[in-house]
């Protein structure tokens, strides 16, 4: 869980920081990563004993990471300020704890 949410919290930065989108754009980038991760740990608990969960795990990591891979081309090789770091955590955190 708090590797997730490390990660989320890294991509989260980087996803905000672009200086021509915006923050809605950004927000939402954040908060559909964050939404993977939430549906990612809910399938695990799952995935042990049930084989449709570990199914739907394996296809919701490849569709993760193919938005990954969207958001580096989208926000390629921009360093987050402090302020845009807070903000994405603010964000993951907020949906984790919703996370159930």
């Amino acid at each position: 869980m708090k590797k997730q949410l490390l990660s989320a919290i890294l991509i989260g930065a980087v996803l905000f920081t672009t200086s021509c989108g915006s923050s809605s754009s950004f927000e939402s980038d954040v908060r559909k990563k964050a939404n993977y991760m939430c549906e990612i740990q809910k399938l695990q608990d799952k995935a042990a004993t049930d084989e449709s969960a570990a199914k739907k795990l394996e296809a919701v990591k490849k569709e993760m990471d193919a938005f990954d891979e969207k958001m580096e081309k989208k926000y390629d090789k921009k360093e987050p300020t402090e302020e845009q770091q807070k903000k994405a955590k603010e964000i993951v955190e907020e949906i984790m704890a919703k996370c159930k």
